[in-house]
């Protein structure tokens, strides 16, 4: 019997240049999956892209998502691989919403809006006033919660 298991970045991908040979170096010093670490740094600097930014595609306006999934068994360094990504990009964009907790997906549009405005007109708005939200669902953590509500 044979398993397919996914394939670790290898020692090529983190010698291609002087920023991935430091995130791989980093992480092992924090005792993080480089891997991890790379793919929740990819996560935090897609929120630091620009909301207007486009992309070349036949798709019509299409914007930046990213969405990225850690697999590992229980305790096998998820969280710490988020935590260690946050060391090496603390900092987003003031505008944007920093590890956000993911709950049922109630909520989820309603981050990024803000206060209900009356136009001129009579009409009401809501602007987007949160346009780049980093969430973190830890699947332990939230199934808890939805337990207990």
């Amino acid at each position: 019997m044979t398993t397919d298991r996914p394939t670790q970045l290898g020692s090529a991908f983190y010698a291609e240049t002087p920023l991935l040979d430091h995130l791989r170096r980093f992480a092992g010093a924090q005792l993080a999956a480089p891997a991890a670490v790379f793919a929740e740094l990819l996560v935090r600097l897609a929120a630091c892209v620009p909301v207007k930014t486009r992309i070349a595609s036949p798709l019509r306006d299409p914007g930046l998502n990213l969405l990225v999934g850690v697999v590992a068994k229980p305790a096998g360094g998820k969280s710490h691989a988020w935590n260690v990504a946050k060391e090496l990009l603390p900092t987003l964009p003031p505008d944007a919403l920093d590890d956000l907790r993911l709950g049922s997906g109630e909520g989820l549009i309603e981050s990024h809006l803000g206060p209900s405005i009356e136009r001129n007109d009579g009409t009401r708005h809501r602007p987007i006033t949160h346009p780049a939200i980093v969430w973190y669902c830890d699947e332990g953590q939230t199934l808890r919660t939805l337990v207990d509500h």
